[in-house]
This record gives C-alpha cells, sequence and structure tokens, in this order.
C-alpha cells in the first residue's frame, strides 16, 4: 500500500477553506453596507463629503456689548405766544383800608394782554378780581374770581380790551394793609375810592 503525504494532502483543501471563507466574508460586508443605504429609503448611497454642510448657528447677541437705547424726547407741549408793541411794565402799590372800607385798583389792558400777579393783607378783606370791556354800560363788570382771605397769586389773560383789577373791602374794625405786586403789558394803573380817582405811574422794567 502506498504510503500518502498528508502534509501534501491537507495544504489544497486549507487553501480552498480559506478562499471560500473571505469571498463569504466579502459578500457579508457588501450586505452589510447596501442595508446601511437602504435603511434611510435612498436607494443611492451618497458620498459623505458630497453632504450639503450644516447651516452655521447665529451667534447670540452679547447683551453686555449691545448699546442703550436713546431715550425718546417728551412730546413737546402746545402753547402760544402773542406778541405785544411795547416793553411790559412792573407796578408795587400798598393800599391802607379803614374798618369795613372798600377799594378798588384796575389796570388798562389790550385784548390778549397778559400779566402775573400776587396781593397779601395784613387781615382778611372780602376781594373780587372782575373786568370793564370798552363800550359796555358804566355799572357793568365781569367776575372773573371772587372770595374771601389774606392773598391770591395768578396770571391773567385779558379777553376784551378794557380796564381789569380789584376790588378789596376791609372786613373788620382794625386797619389793613393790601400790598399788589404785579408785571405785565398794561397801559395804565388807576386807584379808585371815596375820595376819588388817582393815577398811580408804571414801572419801566
Amino acid at each position: 500500500m502506498p504510503v500518502v503525504n498528508v502534509a501534501k494532502v491537507a495544504r489544497p483543501l486549507e487553501m480552498e477553506f480559506m478562499r471560500n471563507h473571505a469571498a463569504i466574508a466579502a459578500l457579508t460586508l457588501s450586505g452589510l453596507m447596501l442595508m446601511g443605504c437602504q435603511g434611510t429609503g435612498d436607494q443611492t448611497a451618497k458620498p459623505v463629503e458630497n453632504a450639503a454642510p450644516a447651516a452655521a448657528a447665529t451667534p447670540a447677541p452679547d447683551a453686555a456689548k449691545a448699546e442703550p437705547e436713546a431715550p425718546k424726547p417728551p412730546p413737546l407741549k402746545l402753547g402760544f405766544d402773542t406778541q405785544m408793541p411795547a416793553p411790559y411794565k412792573r407796578d408795587v402799590i400798598t393800599l391802607k383800608l379803614g374798618p369795613y372800607e372798600g377799594r378798588e385798583y384796575v389796570y388798562r389792558l389790550a385784548k390778549g394782554a397778559g400779566m402775573v400777579y400776587s396781593w397779601s393783607a395784613t387781615g382778611k378783606v372780602r376781594y373780587d378780581f372782575h373786568g370793564q370791556p370798552d363800550g359796555s354800560a358804566p355799572d357793568y363788570a365781569e367776575t372773573f374770581i371772587m372770595g374771601e382771605g389774606t392773598e391770591s397769586h395768578g396770571v391773567f389773560i385779558s379777553p376784551d380790551p378794557g380796564i381789569h383789577g380789584w376790588f378789596w373791602e376791609n372786613l373788620g374794625i382794625d386797619d389793613v394793609t393790601v400790598t399788589l405786586t404785579s408785571a405785565g403789558f398794561y397801559t395804565a394803573g388807576t386807584e379808585y375810592s371815596a375820595d376819588g380817582k388817582v393815577d398811580h405811574k408804571l414801572r419801566e422794567r
């Protein structure tokens, strides 16, 4: 019986087994790659380098570096400016009223002319701030404010050309002194009392 060389027989079988094993491994790898491409529903595998780049994230604004918004100016308030033909004048008068005595002091103002005033009394008086438009009856007067007290302050704009001013009456048995300070676009100041009419000289600015 001839002697068989086992080493020579086993080598071809081993090589054949290794070739078959490599082929099966290659087929398995190809199948896995194909399944990976089909898993997303896309039948064509796309190279990674052709994929669209992700959109760059917009950086959040830096709140610390943002400049503060400038404050808005307040809305303008409406008003008006009445031009006068001459500078304003000033006046300071002192009237002494005996018990229950009354005294009137008025200014001549054109329509639209204004004045500011303050008056005070050393005792309680009754007062009436009024006007008498030009052309009205001698006993006609328009009252703007009236009351009782020791002082009053305000701004007056003449609605009509004429005389405008105060009537003060002492309500007690003691003498009362009334002091009036004003500035405005009046042209004359006149005092009326039981003794008659007295024109006062006005001060220039």
